[in-house]
């Protein structure tokens, strides 16, 4: 999809389907620069407040589905730019 991440929807995902392969998901990592993956199955990013730690997967599914990208966006659109 060429919608920017922060303009789509989350759909729900209870399971029945393969998380997205490191090739899949390496199309959204540029659209969320500021998070890491972690072991293939997490996004994570440090915010500077007090002490804060985002880690998204969708545990349905064991690992990473589009949802965790578009949430990652719209975070990064809420509190990323106040952050740097």
């Amino acid at each position: 999809m060429n919608q920017p991440l922060t303009k789509q929807k989350c759909v729900p995902c209870e399971g029945n389907i393969k998380p997205l392969t490191r090739e899949q998901f390496r199309h959204y990592l540029p659209m969320v620069p500021e998070w890491s993956v972690i072991e293939d199955k997490t996004i994570e990013r440090d915010f500077r407040f007090k002490k804060v730690r985002f880690s998204l997967m969708t545990h349905a599914i064991e690992g990473l589905f589009l949802n965790d990208f578009i949430l990652a966006a719209k975070i990064d659109r809420l509190y990323g730019s106040s952050n740097k």
